[in-house]
């Protein structure tokens, strides 16, 4: 049996972040939730000051945690300019516990495509944990690598039908993964090991709601009040 190793990181929305991550070659499975708080038992409507945060399961015989952070910082670029002027704290927190989603977060491309989804015939565990899932819903999110397609198709036996549809949505839809690059975290477990993680925090005013904004990156003091410098752990 594989023994995957796990990323936590967070993207906000995690819905679309979860589908960016399982677009990866070597991601066999992905689950959304919350962490880096201290707020006890969070969920959607109380989220306190944990982060929506997508847990990536991946074989690192195909791909390297470096390429999945790759694939992070390609999705959001911290130095960019916020939407209010706030000022930026910086701090070192690890990751403690990471708090499982609502059933109804869990592969949500997935499950907004009612047709394709009641095809699949999945329940809420197999949702969570499963390759076809994880794979599935990176291509309602706009994953065009149909090879991957086919050998799902070959491996679970999907219709016909099921899979011409999802590769209509594949084509049409683009990316749908860029939705709220608002709150991020980024740690890695390898074995035992917790990778430290420096955090960025910020308030940002945004639909009428206070977000808190985090990302995994190293402060470098010697690039100025004016710069930044992104470092990898």
């Amino acid at each position: 049996m594989i023994s995957l190793q796990k990323a936590y990181l967070g993207m906000q929305c995690f819905w679309g972040a979860e589908s960016t991550f399982a677009k990866l070659d070597g991601v066999l499975a992905t689950r959304v939730g919350y962490a880096g708080g201290t707020t006890a038992t969070p969920n959607y409507r109380n989220i306190g000051d944990h982060t929506e945060i997508t847990e990536v399961q991946f074989d690192e015989r195909i791909i390297s945690y470096d390429k999945i952070l790759d694939c992070f910082w390609e999705n959001h670029d911290p130095t960019k300019e916020k939407y209010g002027k706030r000022k930026l704290r910086t701090y070192i927190q690890k990751l403690i516990q990471f708090y499982q989603a609502e059933d109804y977060h869990q592969k949500y491309w997935l499950r907004c495509q009612t047709a394709i989804f009641e095809k699949l015939n999945l329940n809420d565990e197999e949702v969570v944990s499963s390759l076809l899932a994880t794979k599935v819903n990176a291509f309602l999110g706009g994953y065009k690598n149909f090879d991957v397609l086919k050998q799902l198709a070959d491996k679970y036996r999907l219709d016909d039908d099921v899979i011409q549809l999802i590769e209509s949505i594949a084509v049409k839809s683009g990316d749908t993964s860029a939705c709220h690059f608002v709150n991020l975290i980024a740690q890695s477990l390898r074995g035992v090991d917790l990778i430290s993680v420096c955090l960025i925090r910020w308030s940002e005013r945004r639909c009428g709601v206070d977000w808190l904004a985090r990302e995994a990156m190293r402060w470098d003091d010697s690039c100025g009040k004016d710069g930044w410098t992104v470092g990898l752990s």
